[in-house]
């Protein structure tokens, strides 16, 4: 599913960074939303891909990748915070931009017995990064199920939807056809979907 034609040169929401290595303790709250893109090593940034018969980057011989984002509520920001200041922070929905590795764990988790789910998990997950640059790797650990807290479902309710964060990222307006969440909804639809291209690193990309 492509994203409109546009190019992207910063970030216009706060997004959980994967960059480092270790773990990543995030709650995963919306549906994904595709994207295939082109990080463009002269301007060090990434552009979306617009297509294989008009993408000036797929002619000129620029590989592509397969993105997936979705909304997540930043766990690690939470727990600095709580040691802080002794509050737990909540309301920090952020972006989460993933390859097709985490994805496909995300999709082998959905259909699992004891981590089956259909919209989206009912559980916080560990993302681990290991390594760099074409020597990433990493997995996806789920942890006990646990609903949401009160204070951290009032603020998914209230934040703004996969769609509109992902066309504030892109700096879409909201006259503009943006995308639309993937069919995931339906686990069977999730585990299905089959990568089209190896992992490499996704916290490459400068939003």
């Amino acid at each position: 599913m492509p994203f409109p034609k546009r190019e992207t040169s910063g970030s216009k929401v706060p997004y959980i960074s994967l960059k480092d290595e270790g773990e990543h303790r995030v709650r995963i709250v919306s549906s994904p939303v595709e994207s295939w893109e082109h990080f463009l090593e002269d301007k060090k940034r990434s552009v979306q891909c617009q297509g294989r018969n008009t993408c000036e980057h797929c002619h000129a011989g620029v590989e592509s990748r397969h993105r997936y984002f979705f909304s997540a509520i930043d766990r690690d920001e939470q727990t600095a915070e709580f040691k802080k200041s002794g509050q737990m922070k909540t309301g920090n929905v952020k972006l989460l931009c993933v390859g097709n590795s985490v994805y496909d764990a995300l999709a082998d988790l959905s259909v699992k017995p004891d981590w089956f789910f259909e919209e989206v998990p009912h559980y916080d997950i560990i993302i681990t990064r290991k390594g760099a640059k074409m020597d990433t790797k990493y997995t996806v650990t789920p942890c006990a199920p646990k609903p949401l807290s009160e204070a951290d479902a009032e603020a998914v309710k209230g934040h703004k939807s996969i769609v509109e964060m992902v066309n504030e990222n892109y700096g879409l307006s909201d006259g503009d056809q943006g995308p639309t969440p993937s069919d995931s909804e339906n686990p069977q639809h999730l585990a299905d979907r089959m990568p089209n291209q190896d992992d490499t690193d996704p916290s490459s990309i400068p939003f």
